[in-house]
């Protein structure tokens, strides 16, 4: 679901290839802009809100998709994601089941080495540098710090972990709080 252009659409072309998955392109573009001038004639949109509108449109276009197959949507999240709230709320937060919820970034790598040998997937797509697609960043980049500190915090040990490190992992588990827990109701 690429939002216009997307610089690594034929990685995911070759997977599906090798997988043998069926799939479709949903280019999301004509609707995230008219979206995001709908908004602006009305608000002015941060941006930080616009990068989390593509997440939320192709949450709707899985759901839409899934809904009209009987499926259901996968996630994709893993757990060191969740801990640092790197996920859009009600986009790709949004699933019906996540199997690999529970692993951290590097049991997942770990895991997609193994698949990607018994699929005869190449590694490289395993191994590429975590990005979210969107701001143009890699996820570190963004963080600040990397997966490998991050998921030595969540495992205890903080034999590598500066002082600035883990500060900066505690501010951001503590800011994306409300993306781990359900939404609260009135009774």
């Amino acid at each position: 679901m690429p939002n216009g252009i997307q610089k690594d659409i034929d990685d995911a072309f070759n997977i599906v290839k090798t997988l043998g998955i069926e799939h479709c392109v949903v280019n999301i573009n004509t609707t995230y802009n008219s979206l995001v001038n709908a908004v602006e004639n009305c608000r002015c949109i941060t941006d930080k809100a616009k990068t989390n509108v593509a997440p939320r449109l192709r949450m709707t276009v899985l759901y839409a998709i899934a809904q009209s197959l009987g499926y259901r949507v996968i996630g994709t999240g893993n757990a060191s994601e969740a801990y640092v709230g790197w996920t859009t709320k009600w986009g790709d937060g949004a699933y019906d089941f996540n199997p690999i919820a529970h692993l951290t970034c590097t049991e997942v790598m770990a895991l997609g080495e193994l698949l990607a040998d018994q699929f005869g997937l190449d590694k490289k797509y395993v191994v590429k540098t975590p990005s979210d697609g969107l701001c143009g960043k890699t996820d570190e980049d963004s963080f600040g710090f990397t997966y490998v500190a991050l998921d030595d915090y969540i495992s205890g040990d903080m034999t590598n972990i500066d002082y600035e490190t883990v500060r900066k992992i505690e501010q951001m588990h503590q800011a994306s709080e409300h993306k781990r827990n359900m939404p609260a109701t009135l009774k």
